[in-house]
């Protein structure tokens, strides 16, 4: 076969999303095929069958001989284009309908040494941490749109929670499913395509309501990943909302306010009340977190077509400045006590509504 490899690996992307290792055997003209797909969701598929190569065009059509008997499989055929790279890039189809592109790419001996050198390429990856995040299904719409502007080819994949647990299927089929979903606590958005022949581009966005949020972008160039995830983050934090997220875990920190207020009035105390006051605000603060953890969501998204009341949306803003409020009241609360001041307050305020004889 001059001028053609005997084994290519590369990816598959459309409705399916993959590896691929591809052996060739016989002459031009009549090759025999040994395709192993390693699917994302549906695991490995080997395929066998023939094709041809023309100098230029490379075709072939397989059946599949071995899968997971749960997963429903049907023959492929595909065609693609030797480029001057000496990779393969075409289009594939089944007969259930599935189609997408795929790219291979040469790994026989000869040409896995011409580049070699490619192996020493870098991978970028950057991190952006979110705030509390509260989107509706225009926005939802939005965030797509901005990963689909670099992210043209591979297929982007949605995570979700749906009665306690968490499911994953392609944008497609999430936007059907999700018509039947009011809110949604945990959203993770994953996509990634190949960017060189040793290195993909990935961008995953994460929306926990329990947990962390956070924006992963990887890729081999540093300035488009630093700018892909400013870029991602941008249109996330336009469902940002400042409140909570002041309050809950970032900036202006209850907890941070709290050891302030402490440690400021900490010398009008004898030491024993001091370490007292300490642990009253270590209690306060721990009181503070488990009550943000089961009543304020750090993410939600609402997912039905018109968007729901604002008493829905803002109600856990108010709940987070309440939390906020009694925790500090607690607070001065303590120190009063400590400090015996909170007797003489008290005993003025009694005396301001206490008539004059």
């Amino acid at each position: 076969m001059p001028g053609l490899s005997r084994r290519w690996a590369g990816a598959l992307f459309g409705t399916n999303t993959g590896n691929i290792y591809c052996e060739l055997a016989g002459e031009d003209v009549e090759l025999k095929v040994r395709l192993r797909v390693m699917d994302q969701l549906f695991g490995l598929v080997l395929y066998e069958g023939y094709g041809s190569f023309d100098g230029s065009n490379f075709r072939f059509t397989a059946k599949p001989i071995q899968a997971d008997p749960n997963v429903k499989t049907a023959p492929i055929r595909a065609s693609g284009e030797l480029n001057s790279k000496g990779s393969i890039a075409g289009d594939w189809e089944s007969e259930l309908g599935t189609g997408g592109t795929f790219l291979l790419h040469p790994h026989d001996s000869a040409t896995v040494g011409e580049t070699a050198n490619e192996l020493t390429e870098t991978l970028h990856t950057e991190n952006r941490p979110l705030g509390a995040i509260r989107l509706f299904r225009s926005d939802f719409h939005e965030l797509v749109a901005a990963i689909r502007k670099d992210f043209k080819v591979g297929q982007l994949f949605i995570t979700f929670s749906d009665r306690k647990s968490l499911r994953t299927m392609p944008l497609e089929q999430f936007l059907e499913a999700s018509k039947n979903l009011a809110t949604i606590d945990y959203l993770r958005l994953n996509v990634q395509e190949k960017e060189t022949t040793n290195l993909n581009r990935i961008a995953v966005v994460e929306l926990n309501s329990k947990g962390g949020s956070a924006i992963l972008v990887q890729g081999g160039q540093e300035s488009w990943v630093r700018g892909e995830a400013d870029f991602l983050k941008s249109v996330v934090d336009r469902g940002l909302t400042r409140t909570i997220t002041s309050i809950k875990k970032f900036g202006l920190n209850v907890n941070g306010l709290l050891l302030l207020v402490g440690i400021a009035a900490l010398p009008e105390l004898t030491f024993g009340r001091r370490l007292g006051f300490l642990a009253i605000l270590f209690v306060i603060m721990a009181v503070i977190m488990q009550l943000h953890k089961a009543f304020v969501s750090n993410a939600k998204i609402f997912m039905n077509e018109e968007r729901p009341r604002s008493l829905q949306v803002y109600s856990e803003q108010a709940i987070s400045v309440v939390i906020a409020t009694v925790a500090g009241t607690l607070a001065a609360a303590a120190y009063g006590a400590l400090s015996g001041k909170l007797s003489l307050a008290l005993g003025a305020l009694a005396g301001f509504f206490t008539p004059n004889p």
